[in-house]
């Protein structure tokens, strides 16, 4: 379910234009812009990109996979952190946001999860 509080958080993260610390419910996505479409542009399709990245993180995961239960203590695993943030049975809620940086040339795209 999308969150509004969530996203006003994400936006607020965003904003700085800094990369924050990786933590718990909050994925992450700095991504330089070269001659961007009108649709990677969009908020929209900024968040669409980066969840298919952080998604990927399972095709790179192999051990043990697919009989590893997700749980907290491995949702934090480096290699595997964004995807499995999105896939946790306990996420109920999500709010994202995208800011323009460095003149346009770079974004931070922020998604938050409860």
């Amino acid at each position: 379910t999308w969150d509004c509080k969530l996203e006003k958080a994400a936006a607020a993260v965003a904003s700085t234009c800094q990369l924050p610390k990786r933590t718990r419910g909050q994925n992450t996505h700095f991504p330089t812009i070269h001659q961007a479409t009108a649709e990677l542009m969009a908020s929209s399709g900024l968040i669409s990109s980066a969840a298919t990245l952080w998604s990927s993180e399972f095709d790179e995961f192999t051990y043990g996979w697919p009989s590893v239960n997700y749980t907290v203590p491995i949702a934090l695993y480096d290699r595997i952190s964004e995807a499995t943030q999105m896939a946790l049975a306990e996420t109920k809620r999500v709010g994202c946001s995208v800011a323009l940086c460095d003149s346009k040339h770079s974004a931070l795209v922020v998604c938050m999860y409860k």
